[in-house]
């Protein structure tokens, strides 16, 4: 079963996955940008033959419902290059001396909606001229760049569909003109015209071209710019992921720690009397026998509650539990904050007194010794304790605990309740 947190995580990854795939398809088949020019559009077009160079061609255009159509009466002459040709002028006037045209590098392909009469041409010319005005001259359309591209009959669809990559500068027209090589390359940047040309294998013959539609389409964000996005929301998605993971781990590791502390108190502590049992007395033994004040005066108190057993056996270990419980909390309310009680096993305790010498630590036990006599035990028990008290000196724990426990003994074959020193 999946964690809150976790069922979070995964249901984001799908809305993640949703979304990309969402933006992927409308990048690829909705999100376009288009330029249509067809029969509503205000036209402004102009027909070119070969006339001008001693050509004997003959073109004529007509605009109706349909589009712009031409015709062109295809003759050979002295001119080596006979040819017809529509122009569409897209200029928007001028300013500053610059022809103010379209731009179209926004867009990535071009769409021809063309018709042709019952003589098919076997190719045609597509142009599209840009002006710059570092080559181009107002007035003279030969400065405006060219870009061409030559489609044939048998290759034809309708609509035909162009990729703006297919054009090209003509090499005549580079010849033509000597550009330095920062300018000979395709400029879609300020088209001013459009033209279709009779193509490089047509013979002589009349031919109709019907213009209907020329729609330019391109992707309104550049794909580039629409992965660099999911990139960067996958980007985005990861760092918060791995941030709350981070959040989470710390937590996570607070938890363990608190956890770990809260176990390793409860292992040293007594689950009955609360008081610190033989693990946690070792450990608090390590400590001052390790720190760097172990030179300081450390003393410990052995107590031993009185017949205890006749407690258990004639009143039951019920009320046992009892005088036991009270017996910590009335050593607590004796000792200062820095003693620790330890239930040493059974009825035996031990008190672990820092900073503390014998002299001290014996008028300690006295004082504990009276209480423990005054108090008003549970089921009116009459109890009374022996103790055994030892300084450690220059020895090992063993022999330090070993000479408090002779005190105790000490105290218990003098009659009990009653305090003894350790020599």
């Amino acid at each position: 079963m999946l964690k809150l947190t976790e069922r979070r995580e995964v249901f984001a990854v799908l809305a993640l996955l949703l979304i990309s795939a969402v933006i992927i398809v409308l990048q690829y088949f909705y999100l376009e940008r288009s330029l249509v020019i067809d029969s509503r559009s205000a036209l402004r077009a102009e027909v070119r033959d070969d006339r001008p160079f001693n050509g004997a061609s003959v073109s004529a255009i007509r605009q109706d419902q349909r589009g712009l159509e031409m015709s062109c009466d295809l003759i050979k002459s002295d001119f080596a290059w006979p040819y017809c040709e529509v122009v569409i002028d897209l200029s928007r006037g001028e300013l500053d001396g610059v022809m103010q045209g379209v731009n179209l590098t926004d867009f990535d392909r071009v769409g021809l909606w063309l018709q042709q009469g019952d003589k098919i041409q076997p190719s045609i010319r597509f142009q599209i001229h840009n002006f710059n005005p570092i080559y181009s001259k107002m007035g003279e359309r030969e400065t405006y760049k060219y870009h061409a591209v030559e489609f044939y009959q048998e290759f034809n669809t309708y609509p035909l569909w162009i990729d703006l990559k297919s054009f090209h500068v003509p090499t005549w027209w580079l010849t033509l003109h000597q550009l330095s090589l920062n300018n000979v390359a395709v400029d879609l940047s300020n088209i001013v015209t459009l033209g279709f040309v009779t193509g490089s294998r047509v013979e002589p013959a009349n031919y109709q071209l019907t213009i209907e539609r020329i729609e330019f389409r391109g992707k309104l964000f550049e794909s580039a710019s629409v992965f660099m996005l999911l990139i960067g929301i996958w980007a985005l998605a990861a760092v918060v992921f791995l941030s709350q993971r981070f959040t989470l781990a710390r937590k996570d590791l607070a938890q363990v720690k608190r956890q770990k502390q809260v176990w390793e108190k409860k292992a040293t502590l007594d689950p009955l009397t609360g008081a610190v049992n033989r693990i946690g007395a070792h450990k608090a033994f390590a400590k001052q026998i390790y720190s760097a004040n172990k030179s300081d005066d450390f003393s410990i108190i052995f107590m031993d509650i009185d017949h205890f057993k006749r407690i258990n056996d004639s009143l039951g270990h019920g009320v046992g539990d009892k005088v036991l419980k009270q017996f910590v909390q009335l050593l607590r309310k004796n000792i200062r904050d820095s003693d620790m009680i330890v239930r040493w096993g059974g009825e035996e305790f031990m008190l672990i007194c820092h900073n503390t010498a014998l002299s001290p630590a014996v008028r300690l036990a006295e004082k504990l010794r009276a209480v423990i006599q005054a108090e008003s035990w549970s089921e009116a028990v009459v109890m009374t304790s022996s103790f055994g008290v030892a300084q450690m000196r220059d020895e090992s724990l063993e022999n330090f605990i070993e000479r408090a426990d002779q005190a105790l003994y000490g105290a218990k074959n003098n009659g009990r309740n009653c305090v003894v020193p350790a020599p």
